[in-house]
């Protein structure tokens, strides 16, 4: 059983939202009772009222659809998280508690409220912003803790947890994560709830902390997905400290690779190249096989990023012969780490570098041996095949290939993150006005 401890105190997010727009309560009150005004709704607000706020007091539900639009959250996202955790407090969640149980606990409770209000009111971390939760990873290990007797928490819901968590993995592999936020969301405030009210003996709390860290990392990939990359930051790192809290350096490596994927595809190469050498670093404590591999293969993405070529091979190569080297015995976290996802990488990665013929090559053999099932990962592929065509002078082939694309998206497949890459080649087509390609672009803008 794992033992707790006194939460540490924050300011009100009500204060901090206030004093991020440099609003006393006396001006937050002012400007509500102007909002109210507007809906032909009197309020008495007063800063002794916003003050009773701030001091753990919730607003009446008009109050609260006031205060909502007065910092521009959507009232739907209001509906989902509890007072007050749904307020603009611009930091980003779950990055700001210790690394100790508790505050693998608190991060996980305020990421599970938080991150799906990112859209707007917060910004992905760059820098030493990013790297210091990292490092704290990497060189701040913590004992596994005890716990309090208490009502247990039973075998069958952690196993529940777990075949909902693999569920969703294998979901988005065939749908893309814009149809599983709302599943993932609720999925993370139920399992937060749990880690921080329910008792667990030791072995049970430590499988079911390492399922918590399983479930930020799939809602952060799925944020990623869907361009929520504030929010695909806040639950990598809430996962990196519940792995940190069970010893889990090895799922710390694969969420250390995920995080590069991410810099990478902001744009943000020092941040990537810095994030791989953590990854490949903690992956050392890793037997072989997929879950090494994929450190290796986020090296390549971040160095390929970089213009570095010949770093961008050899990482690829070195994830090459750790893949041959797997024993079959890996968790079901890497499941789709295979030799079709290393060469459709190594694709990817010779389109970025400009080598758009090579980049062909090995896209289309790795989307031969995609799995016919994964519908996401299939048109994604595509359309990067597609663009390597229009890179090469082949409109016509490029317009085949990207129908087909629009085809798996139209219905079957709500991916963001795709979008970007159809978006990525009308821009490579814009250059041949023929009547084929103004017909494809403009069903791409109609679908998209």
């Amino acid at each position: 059983m794992f033992m707790s401890s006194s939460m540490e105190r924050f300011a009100h997010p009500l204060t901090v939202a206030r004093q991020a727009r440099n609003w006393s309560q006396q001006v937050l009150a002012h400007k509500l009772r102007q909002q109210a005004r507007k809906h032909s709704v009197n309020i008495a607000t007063s800063k002794n009222t916003v003050y009773k706020w701030e001091r753990g007091q919730c607003p009446d539900r008009i109050t609260r659809r006031l205060l909502a639009e007065l910092f521009g959250i959507p009232w739907s996202l209001v509906e989902d998280c509890a007072w007050p955790m749904w307020l603009p407090t611009g930091g980003l969640p779950g990055t700001s508690q210790p690394q100790t149980q508790d505050g693998a606990v608190d991060a996980t409770s305020e990421v599970s409220e938080k991150a799906p209000v990112d859209r707007r009111n917060f910004a992905a971390l760059t820098g030493t912003a990013l790297t210091t939760p990292v490092l704290a990873w990497m060189y701040n290990p913590e004992p596994f803790q005890a716990a309090l007797d208490g009502r247990q928490v039973s075998l069958d819901v952690v196993e529940a947890i777990e075949d909902r968590t693999d569920y969703l993995r294998h979901l988005d592999d065939k749908a893309g994560g814009g149809e599983l936020l709302g599943m993932v969301a609720g999925d993370l405030r139920a399992c937060a709830h749990l880690l921080r009210n329910s008792h667990y003996s030791e072995g049970m709390g430590k499988r079911l902390f390492s399922v918590a860290a399983e479930l930020c990392r799939t809602a952060g990939w799925l944020y990623f997905d869907n361009g929520r990359h504030a929010a695909a930051q806040a639950c990598y790192f809430a996962a990196l400290r519940l792995a940190h809290v069970t010893a889990d350096r090895a799922h710390g490596a694969i969420i250390l690779a995920y995080l590069t994927l991410q810099a990478t595809w902001l744009g943000n190469t020092r941040d990537a190249l810095e994030l791989s050498q953590a990854a490949q670093n903690s992956s050392q404590h890793i037997a072989l096989g997929k879950d090494a591999a994929l450190a290796a293969m986020s090296a390549g993405y971040a160095h390929a990023h970089a213009g570095d070529g010949m770093a961008s091979s050899r990482a690829f190569t070195q994830a090459d012969r750790l893949l041959e080297r797997d024993d079959d015995g890996q968790l079901a976290r890497t499941y789709w780490m295979d030799e079709g996802e290393l060469t459709r990488g190594m694709g990817q990665c010779l389109l970025m570098r400009g080598q758009a013929q090579q980049a062909k090559d090995h896209l289309e053999r790795g989307i031969s041996l995609l799995d016919p099932t994964y519908t996401r990962d299939r048109a994604e592929y595509l359309t990067l095949l597609a663009t390597a065509h229009a890179q090469q002078q082949e409109p016509e082939q490029a317009c085949q290939i990207g129908s087909t694309v629009l085809g798996l998206l139209n219905g079957q497949v709500n991916s963001p993150r795709t979008n970007d890459h159809i978006h990525a080649l009308n821009h490579e087509l814009e250059p041949y006005d023929v009547p084929y390609v103004r017909e494809f672009t403009e069903q791409a803008r109609q679908l998209l």
